[in-house]
C-alpha cells in the first residue's frame, strides 16, 4: 500500500513538472517578439559600412604607423569615418556613400595621436593634380633649420609618403609607396618633387599620408616624440576633376512670435 502511495506521489509530481514546463513555453511564445525599428537597422548598416572603410584605410597606411600606434587608432579612424557620414544627408540613411560626405574631414588624422606632423616638419608641401591621372607632391628648397624641428642629436630625418587611391565604384584601389627621402640635417635641402600616377576614371578617394622620423646616426629613433604619421591631402575626384562638398544648410526652427512684434531686416 506505502509503495502504491509513493507511485501516485512521483506520478503527480512529474505531472506538476510537466505543466510547468508546458506554461513556460507557452509563455515564451507569447512575449512579443523585439523588432528593430528600420531607423536602427539603416543606423547599424551605415556604422558597418564605417567599420569597412577604417580597417582598409588602417591595412594601407599600417607601414606607417606600425611602431608607434596607440591602442585606440581603429576607434579613432572609425569615429572619423562616422563624423563624415553624418554630413550626408539622413534621407540616405541606410545607404550612405562616402563620397557624399565631407572627406576633407579626414585631412589631419594623427596615427600617432600625440604628435602632429608640422610639429616636425616646419616646411609641408604643395599637391597639385596633374593631366588628370597624376599628382605632384613638391618639396620648396629650405635651410634643414627651418625645415625641421631640431632634435638633439640627430643627423638625418626620413620622410615616408605613401597614396591610397579607392576607387568609389568598384573595388579596383591603387595603393602606391614611395622611397624613403632621407635629408640630412648637416646641408641645406635643395627640395625634392614626386609625381605619382594615379588612374582617376569615375569616383575616386585620394588620400596621401606621409611620416617623418630621425635618424640618430645609424639608426631610427624609437622615440614616439620624434614619430608623426598623418592623413595630409584628402580628396574626392571624378573623372580627375575635384568634387566639392557641398553642405546642407540647416534650417532655423520656427519660432512662434508676437503678432504685433517687427521684425528683423536680414542681410
Amino acid at each position: 500500500m506505502v509503495k502504491r502511495k509513493k507511485i501516485i506521489s512521483n506520478l503527480d509530481t512529474i505531472d506538476k513538472i510537466a505543466k510547468l514546463q508546458q506554461k513556460q513555453i507557452q509563455n515564451r511564445e507569447q512575449k512579443p517578439k523585439i523588432n528593430q525599428s528600420e531607423a536602427t537597422k539603416k543606423v547599424g548598416k551605415d556604422f558597418g559600412r564605417c567599420s569597412g572603410i577604417a580597417s582598409k584605410i588602417l591595412e594601407t597606411f599600417k607601414p606607417h604607423f606600425a611602431s608607434h600606434y596607440d591602442e585606440k587608432v581603429s576607434n579613432r579612424i572609425r569615429a572619423r569615418i562616422v563624423k563624415i557620414f553624418k554630413t550626408i544627408s539622413p534621407e540616405f540613411a541606410g545607404n550612405k556613400q562616402l563620397i557624399q560626405g565631407n572627406v576633407k574631414l579626414l585631412k589631419g588624422f594623427r596615427f600617432n595621436a600625440a604628435k602632429a606632423i608640422d610639429s616636425l616638419l616646419l616646411q609641408l608641401p604643395e599637391y597639385t593634380i596633374q593631366d588628370a591621372n597624376q599628382i605632384q607632391i613638391e618639396f620648396q628648397p629650405a635651410g634643414t633649420d627651418t625645415m625641421f624641428k631640431v632634435v638633439e642629436n640627430a643627423t638625418a630625418s626620413i620622410i615616408r609618403l605613401s597614396v591610397y587611391n579607392m576607387d568609389l565604384d568598384d573595388k579596383h584601389d591603387e595603393i602606391v609607396h614611395a622611397n624613403a627621402l632621407s635629408i640630412s640635417l648637416a646641408d641645406t635641402f635643395a627640395g625634392a618633387k614626386l609625381k605619382v600616377p594615379l588612374q582617376l576614371t569615375g569616383n575616386r578617394l585620394v588620400l596621401v599620408v606621409m611620416s617623418l622620423n630621425y635618424f640618430k646616426t645609424d639608426f631610427e629613433s624609437e622615440n614616439k616624440k620624434h614619430k608623426a604619421a598623418e592623413i595630409v591631402f584628402a580628396n574626392k575626384f571624378r573623372n580627375g576633376l575635384e568634387i566639392p562638398f557641398i553642405e546642407i544648410p540647416v534650417q532655423a526652427p520656427p519660432v512662434k512670435n508676437d503678432p504685433q512684434g517687427i521684425d528683423w531686416e536680414l542681410g
